[in-house]
């Protein structure tokens, strides 16, 4: 016959791994959804990324064009005219720098 004495490791035992079993089920899952808030954090962080930097090339593009502006009302009060030849800069086989017509 059994005494109570030999079933008490069998009941602590078996209590012991299925509280190992349900902490460890837990922890996958707490860790599983970490890593998914994760990756929609860093998605949303390159989406937000990309939406400054289209929004900081716009602000550059509307700066150059007021520095153009303000360029061409201070040519115009300072009398100064504004050239429409450009010149063009073309290397030669010698490596010499000369100008093209």
């Amino acid at each position: 016959m059994n005494s109570s004495r030999d079933t008490v490791p069998y009941y602590i035992i078996t209590l012991m791994m299925g509280t190992l079993s349900v902490c460890a089920v837990i922890g996958y899952l707490y860790f599983l959804n970490v890593s998914v808030v994760e990756v929609v954090m860093r998605k949303d962080a390159l989406r937000h990324s990309a939406a400054l930097s289209a929004e900081i090339a716009l602000l550059e593009s509307a700066y150059i064009d007021a520095q153009h502006t303000i360029a061409k009302r201070i040519g115009d009060e300072g009398a100064l005219a504004f050239e429409a030849r450009k010149v063009f800069v073309k290397r030669d086989t010698t490596s010499v720098v000369v100008l093209a017509p």
